[in-house]
């Protein structure tokens, strides 16, 4: 008997209009609950914990509230705590 085992290239996706994951682009972002939740153009959700955003802990809901997307999504910016991190780092890949 044969097993065969598909895993797919790296920096492929199988996620439709992502042809690469640094491809990938964010639509929403909500920091609560020791979590940071980020909403992908694509359909899929990203959640970290806050503490990985050292700059993002402790501070007021408004503050975190207000964030723009940046390079068309790729990045998150938070200019009231001079933050910013990138899609792709949320996917442990290269920017």
């Amino acid at each position: 008997m044969s097993t065969s085992t598909h895993f797919e290239r790296p920096g492929t996706s199988s996620f439709p209009g992502v042809s690469r994951p640094s491809e990938a682009r964010a639509s929403d972002v909500c920091v609560r609950d020791g979590r940071v939740r980020v909403l992908l153009t694509d359909g899929r959700v990203i959640e970290t914990p806050q503490v990985w955003y050292g700059a993002l802990v402790g501070q007021p809901t408004g503050d975190l509230d207000e964030y723009e997307l940046i390079e068309g999504g790729r990045g998150i910016f938070w200019p009231t705590l001079d933050e910013a991190i990138s899609v792709a780092g949320l996917l442990g890949v290269p920017d």
